[in-house]
């Protein structure tokens, strides 16, 4: 279950096990708590209090890897600052049109066109995000695997998500897992 009210996540907490992820947006703050903001939330101290609550965050993407000069900028530390207090971190929602995406990455001027969302995909998981909602979980998927291809002829280190789950795309907030992978 994802959410951007804090009260909810609370609330289904105490009535399910399931994983819950506090959606933060880059403006504004939870409806149900008018004097916090998404930005206090995503600080070290705000990642810390998600973190008795909820088992990830959910960040507008542009929160992991901004936007800057029309291209995508370095990586802030949110993903670093979330693995630290345990959450797993799964931006949204990257979308592969051209209107979805920084002027840099877009194909052309047809704003239904995709441009080059392999281009985000691809910074995301080098910032270290967990998974990622899509609206292309195919799309996601391929460069996914390619990404952990590399990494895992770069490196001994266990390719995986957070905790030990295996990394996966989210469509419609459910995951959706590697071919052969399973959690």
């Amino acid at each position: 279950m994802q959410c951007f009210e804090v009260g909810a996540l609370k609330t289904i907490r105490k009535l399910t096990g399931g994983p819950l992820v506090q959606l933060v947006s880059a403006e504004g703050g939870p409806a149900d708590l008018p004097g916090l903001t998404y930005a206090e939330m995503i600080s070290a101290e705000g990642l810390k209090a998600i973190s008795t609550y909820a088992q990830g965050v959910g960040p507008d993407w542009k929160l992991v890897v901004p936007v800057v000069n029309d291209g995508l900028g370095a990586p802030t530390d949110l993903v670093p600052h979330a693995h630290k207090v345990g959450l797993a971190v799964h931006p949204w929602t990257v979308r592969a049109e051209n209107a979805f995406l920084p002027p840099k990455l877009r194909s052309s001027t047809d704003p239904a066109a995709h441009g080059q969302v392999d281009t985000l995909y691809r910074a995301l998981f080098a910032a270290g995000v967990d998974g990622l909602f899509s609206d292309f979980p195919g799309l996601e998927a391929r460069v996914r695997d390619q990404t952990s291809k590399r990494r895992s002829r770069r490196t001994a280190r266990p390719q995986g998500g957070h905790r030990g789950r295996p990394a996966g795309s989210m469509s419609g907030g459910f995951p959706v897992q590697p071919p052969g992978r399973r959690p």
